[in-house]
Order: structure tokens, then sequence, then C-alpha cells
């Protein structure tokens, strides 16, 4: 009766045919990690597994070339990290179940044509293989199927721009910023991808991506995702083209040290901001906020912050994260009394809908650090050694305040 068998990372170096004869309503097997592993081509190691095996896990196991796999109900495979060079169209003839395909750190030079007749393919993993080109109909196959795709770090020379225009179901996609192609450009490349939700951009090339984000994105996609060591700065134009109300920024493994407010305040259509920043160089985020509670006119309220394990510099560029924890709470009581929802024009949480009383950010902010307070939680410092109200954007501007105060009281003269 055993359905699930994980037996990665055991130093396995040979299997005897049948041996998961035994089992035959297994429908999880994973052999990952087991480098000296070796699987004949045409042998009889899955005999047995035939009908009921939906996952697979053949990922870091040295493979030249893929083994025969007669598996008809096959949903999820993954072959990442091995050293394959191709993948045999024929394979798909036993795997037209198959919804998600993981080819990610292999020795592939072109797109497989496998991907022609997995028609029922959603996820698809090509990141970091030695493909340079990709064309109109390189991803035609799943076209009508594929939800996820991941395209990182291909060293591409060609690039056509209608290699994703069929792809109407799309709603994620992870893809470097390939600046070495000319006149590369996001909005020019995801102009029929009108479901796309999820934009997830790798830099590996110095830009601002200025270029690569000018234009008009898609009016569902609200979720932008930057990573990459060399990603340094960003222009504050980057979200200009954004059209949905709904916005979510998230910075990974990124160099930046500081995120201006003008990046929010040009993404002129949204209404509702989240931050999500982890193992960042982040040292200063200005307010996203301009609007004093959610579903203001015209204005923006950052719903949600998440930047545990960050060490910023505290100082009035952040002090405005103690009025905003005010602000939150109390829209977080009037949300979770039931008010109508659309009181807030709030995007629904789509991954928890039992989070109204989450104040996951007190947890956060205690986890996020002060690096000129000796590594104090920013929590701790916003309470005991930083003074700004919630209006309080930077130390220039309250500077250019207290002049103009001054200015003003000198030029009053007494009756």
């Amino acid at each position: 009766s055993l359905t699930y068998l994980d037996v990665s990372y055991n130093r396995l170096v040979r299997l005897d045919d049948g041996v998961f004869s035994d089992m035959p309503h297994l429908t999880y097997l994973d052999l990952s990690h087991n480098k000296q592993l070796i699987l004949e081509n045409r042998g009889r190691t899955f005999y047995g597994l035939e009908e009921n095996l939906l996952t697979l896990g053949l990922s870091n196991i040295s493979l030249l070339s893929v083994p025969e796999l007669p598996f008809h109900r096959l949903r999820t495979l993954h072959l990442a990290n091995n050293e394959l060079a191709s993948v045999p169209a024929e394979l798909a003839s036993n795997l037209t179940s198959l919804h998600y395909l993981d080819l990610s750190h292999n020795d592939l030079t072109v797109v497989p044509l496998i991907t022609h007749t997995l028609i029922e393919l959603k996820t698809f993993n090509l990141a970091y293989n030695p493909i340079t080109i990709v064309t109109n109909t390189s991803f035609l196959g799943p076209a009508d199927s594929l939800i996820e795709l991941d395209m990182r770090r291909l060293p591409l020379t060609t690039f056509e721009y209608g290699a994703l225009c069929k792809a109407s179901k799309l709603r994620s996609l992870h893809i470097t910023a390939y600046t070495d192609i000319k006149n590369f450009n996001f909005p020019n490349l995801l102009e029929y991808n009108h479901g796309l939700r999820h934009l997830h951009i790798d830099v590996q090339n110095e830009t601002n991506l200025e270029k690569e984000m000018r234009g008009m994105f898609p009016a569902k996609l609200f979720n932008f995702t930057f990573s990459g060591r060399t990603l340094k700065s960003f222009d504050k134009s980057i979200l200009q083209g954004m059209r949905s109300p709904h916005l979510h920024f998230g910075l990974h493994n990124t160099s930046v040290n500081k995120v201006p407010k003008e990046v929010f305040e040009n993404a002129n259509s949204v209404r509702n901001v989240t931050v999500n920043l982890w193992n960042n160089d982040l040292k200063t985020l200005e307010n996203p906020s301009n609007g004093y509670k959610p579903g203001a006119a015209d204005k923006k309220f950052l719903m949600r912050l998440r930047m545990a394990g960050s060490y910023l510099t505290c100082d009035c560029d952040i002090g405005w994260i103690e009025g905003w924890q005010r602000k939150q709470r109390q829209y977080q009581e009037d949300r979770c009394s039931y008010l109508p929802l659309r009181q807030y024009n709030y995007e629904k949480d789509e991954y928890n809908e039992y989070s109204c009383w989450d104040n996951g950010w007190d947890d956060d902010l205690r986890e996020s650090y002060c690096s000129n307070k000796n590594n104090k939680s920013v929590q701790t410092t916003l309470k005991d050694d930083i003074e700004c109200g919630w209006s309080s954007a930077s130390v220039k501007q309250v500077s250019k305040l207290l002049l103009l105060i001054v200015i003003a009281v000198a030029t009053i003269r007494p009756y």
C-alpha cells in the first residue's frame, strides 16, 4: 500500500530490474541526488509502476541520456542538474499526461522538440542551459497549456519576439534581462500575454532596466520580482507601464541599496502595494504609500511589508514605518470586522484566506536590523531611537522644512 517513496541523497549505485514491482500503488518516487546511480536506457527498473506513478525525481544523478519512461499518468518529472545534451522527441508518446517538466542545469543547446507533443505541459523549466537561440516556434507545442515558464540564464544570441505570443495561458514568467539582444524590451516581448500575472526578472549584466522596462505591460500583471547581484540600482520609471491597481514588488538577492519612493509614485495605476525584500544589500526603503488609508482616491497604500533579515540604515528615511504600522493595524481591524471589502479596494489574499488577523509585519520588523544602531531590531529602534512622524519621508525634506520655519520666524517683526 506504499504510495510515497523518497530515497534521494542515499548514494545509490544500482537498482535491480523490477525492484518496484511489489509497490503497484506507488505514486511518488524520488531518486534524485544519487550521483553514481546508473539507469539503463532500456532497462526494466520501473517495471510495475507504469499505470500509477504521478511524480518522478531524477535530478542530479549524472544522466547522460533519458532512460525509458513508460508512465502514461506521470504528471511531474524532475531531470534538473544532469548532463543531458538532448531529450528524444519519441519519449513524449509515453508522457502524454505530463504537466511539469524541469530540465534546468543541463547541457541542452536547443529547446527540445519533445515539447511540441507535450500538449498538457503547464510548467516548463529550461533555465541554465547553453541554449543560444529561441525562435517563434520554440514553445509552439505547449503554447495552449503553458502556465509557468523559466528561461533564465540562457546565453542567447537570438531571441525572436514572437516566441511567447501564442502562450495565451501563461501566468508566470522567470526570465533574464537579455541586454545583449538588440532592443530587448519586456513590454514588446509580452504584448500578447494578456493573462500574465507574475514576472520574475533576473539581472545578469549591468543595467538599470530603463530601456528594458519602457512601455505598457499586460493589464493583469501585478507581481514584479527582481533578482541578481549585478542589479545595483534601477530607473525610477520601471513600473510606469503598469496597468493593474495592485503591485507586489519583490527584491531578492540583489545589490540594490535604496528603493526610492518615485518607483512607486510613477506606477500611476497602482493603489495597493505589497513589498517583499530578502537577501539584498538594501539600506533604505522610502515610503511606498502616499495615502492615509487603503482605498483613498488616487492614492497608494502599503498593504504588507516583508523584509526579515535586512540590515537597514535606520534614520528618518524609514521613520514612516512606525506610522504605517498604526494605520495598517487600524485597517486590519476594520477589515476583520467584516466591513464591506470594497471600501478599501484591497486585493484578496489568494494564498491564505485565514490571514485576516495576521500581524506578521511585527515579527518581520523584529527580524530586520539597523546596521547603524549596533544591529538592533528595526522594531525596537523605531520605538526608542527615531522620532519621525507618519508623513516623514526623508531627512532632507525635514531639514528643508526646518529651514523654512527658521526663515519665517526671523522675518516676523513685532508690532
